[in-house]
């Protein structure tokens, strides 16, 4: 019981910061492919004015 009271409160510490860190790279990874959507969009719509 002493080593699980001992665990536990380091366990309930890093669960909100893990997945926050999670949470952080998921958002980051989104960013990327909307920003890159955005660039093909605007790539493709000057390509398109060009011609």
């Amino acid at each position: 019981i002493k080593l699980k009271d001992g665990v536990h409160p380091d366990w309930e510490k890093a669960l909100p910061n893990e997945s926050q860190l999670v949470h952080v790279k998921v958002k980051e990874e989104i960013e990327k492919i909307i920003a890159s959507g955005i660039i093909k969009v605007v790539e493709e719509l000057e390509w398109i004015s060009l011609m």
